[in-house]
């Protein structure tokens, strides 16, 4: 069986520190929100969560040769995805319509910080407690003028849709050789995959898919 390498979008992350991690059930409970809102939000996470927990539980005889990463990158903008998470509950407990949710950013109470700081920083030791998922640092300086930068410019200005911070995630898994990029972002597969495979040899996957291949590469 070959070696596969497996990169993480962002909003996978948060969606396990969120669901498995315990965050999402800490954050219902300080804001006095019901258990059915806990299960309707889960609801959205638990693809991304039961991916990532497959990897977590196994150990190196399940895949061998499969190495997982995440980018220091996206470790980084973790705690944005969060944010946005907490803004939500926000908006929902203040019974904010939501077509003004875009518009109508809600106060995070003072010291809030700290609180998610220490809790997601809980949920690392579990994350990367046995190893199977390594952090990376994204690309230095002098390897970005002559081979980062060039891909960069080229992904942005190929795919109309995508942001800057998915661009970054994207170059760092190329120059890595990753095989698999996983996202919950559904849009971002429509808009790229196809030129992420034929270009840079990288499948853009759910996590639903993800969970598949990983299944499939078991047995």
């Amino acid at each position: 069986m070959e070696k596969r390498i497996w990169f993480f979008d962002t909003n996978v992350l948060v969606n396990w520190v969120l669901g498995s991690g315990g965050l999402l059930k800490q954050l219902c409970d300080s804001f006095d929100i019901s258990d059915n809102f806990f299960d309707i939000f889960y609801n959205r996470y638990k693809l991304s969560d039961a991916f990532v927990e497959s990897i977590i539980n196994s150990d190196k005889s399940t895949f061998p040769k499969d190495r997982f990463f995440v980018s220091l990158f996206a470790l980084n903008e973790l705690f944005s995805g969060i944010r946005s998470e907490i803004n939500s509950i926000l908006l929902f407990k203040d019974r904010v319509p939501l077509s003004r949710w875009k518009d109508s950013p809600p106060t995070i109470p003072e010291g809030y910080e700290k609180f998610v700081y220490d809790e997601t920083m809980k949920t690392f030791d579990v994350l990367f407690d046995k190893e199977r998922i390594t952090i990376i640092e994204d690309q230095d300086l002098k390897r970005a003028w002559d081979q980062y930068l060039p891909i960069y410019c080229e992904i942005l200005f190929l795919n109309k849709h995508i942001k800057t911070q998915d661009t970054t995630l994207l170059v760092t898994a190329i120059l890595n050789k990753a095989d698999f990029f996983i996202t919950s972002d559904k849009w971002l597969i429509e808009d790229v995959s196809k030129s992420m495979l034929t270009k840079f040899n990288l499948s853009l996957k759910s996590p639903e898919e993800g969970s598949e291949i990983l299944k499939n590469r078991m047995s």
